[in-house]
């Protein structure tokens, strides 16, 4: 048995991985129509690993990654992919529990840009939010340079997980 161990052991390290058990506070995406799940990293976490939307419209992609990264700051990234170099997003509004956290002109800040296989590929990230309670839903609206809004939706929650990483990733 020792030695099945040490074996399984010294595989795993040989490889680069590593796995452990743990829980994650995050925002689960609540699908709706148009939209689909997505991860926001190759390796993690296993269940809880979609921790984004997206919905295509035509030729453009819209992305949204919620997290937290401290107990009371909400981070909001947004992803772009067009076919047209002056497609852009414009943030319309973050709501918590009812609760407009942005100010009406915030605008997002441009983080990288970048062509390949011609698809334009833009990131964005919102300022950071400063709350007072752990908001438990989520209302995410951009609207894209044509005018096209997205609404996209995410609740809190915790879920018991396995998270692995690997030199791979």
């Amino acid at each position: 048995m020792f030695r099945k161990f040490v074996t399984v052991s010294l595989i795993t390290m040989l490889t680069g991985c590593v796995l452990y058990p743990t829980t994650r506070d995050y925002y689960k995406p609540i699908v709706q129509a148009g939209q689909a799940e997505t991860a926001s990293s190759g390796c993690g976490y296993h269940k809880a690993k979609y921790d984004a939307l997206d919905q295509t419209v035509g030729d453009i992609t819209v992305r949204v990654y919620p997290s937290l990264s401290s107990e009371k700051t909400l981070m909001v990234n947004f992803g772009l992919e067009s076919s047209q170099d002056s497609d852009h997003l414009k943030l319309n509004a973050v709501i918590s529990n009812d609760v407009q956290l942005n100010e009406e002109s915030e605008s997002l800040t441009l983080t990288s840009k970048y062509l390949h296989d011609g698809v334009y590929r833009t990131w964005y990230s919102s300022n950071a939010f400063q709350l007072t309670e752990q908001p438990n839903q989520l209302m995410i609206s951009v609207s894209d340079s044509h005018g096209k809004t997205y609404q996209f939706m995410f609740e809190f929650t915790t879920q018991s997980d396995i998270y692995y990483a690997s030199i791979n990733c």
